[in-house]
């Protein structure tokens, strides 16, 4: 018995690197472009950045994170529509689903979660326009509410802040 228990939990975990490596190579993939925008934030820095919030909610919230990824683009936007769409094709196949997808002016933003019971453990924000490009990969154990908290000065944090404070009001929307 303890040796399927043991298989499963390597499955599962061997899944969820596996998730992280398509999305780690997407993010690579650009990093190296003259005038792309990365940033790695995880452990004691992410600890570090949430000791210094004067907001005690934000603080909490922030302690939840183990790691942050951002890519980021202005002026141009070197990926393709047929690369974003396989880009969130290979999330769903990796347990992400989508929270929130809309239409804002020329952009499309796209909130994808993966879930563990009640307990977000990875967060996407793709943000897709003519001539910019925006990903965020949250990685921790939040809930829903922890979402709108999450107070980083950082390109497309302000998406958080318009989300609902509770998940039942996405359904009604």
């Amino acid at each position: 018995m303890k040796s399927w228990i043991f298989l499963f939990v390597a499955f599962l975990a061997t899944s969820n690197a596996i998730a992280q490596n398509g999305l780690e190579r997407f993010v690579e993939q650009y990093a190296g472009i003259e005038n792309v925008n990365k940033l790695t934030l995880q452990g004691g820095l992410l600890q570090l950045i949430g000791n210094h919030s004067d907001d005690k909610k934000a603080h909490k919230t922030l302690q939840k994170l183990s790691k942050l990824t951002a890519l980021w683009i202005e002026d141009f936007n070197p990926v393709s529509k047929k690369e974003v769409n396989s880009l969130l094709r290979n999330l769903r196949k990796d347990r992400f689903v989508s929270l929130i997808m809309v239409k804002e002016g020329s952009a499309n933003v796209n909130f994808m979660v993966q879930e563990n019971g009640a307990h977000i453990t990875g967060v996407i924000l793709l943000v897709d326009d003519e001539d910019s490009f925006l990903l965020i990969n949250l990685m921790g154990n939040l809930l829903f509410e922890d979402l709108g908290k999450i107070d980083l000065d950082i390109e497309g944090m302000d998406y958080f802040k318009k989300l609902p404070k509770n998940r039942a009001s996405l359904k009604r929307a």
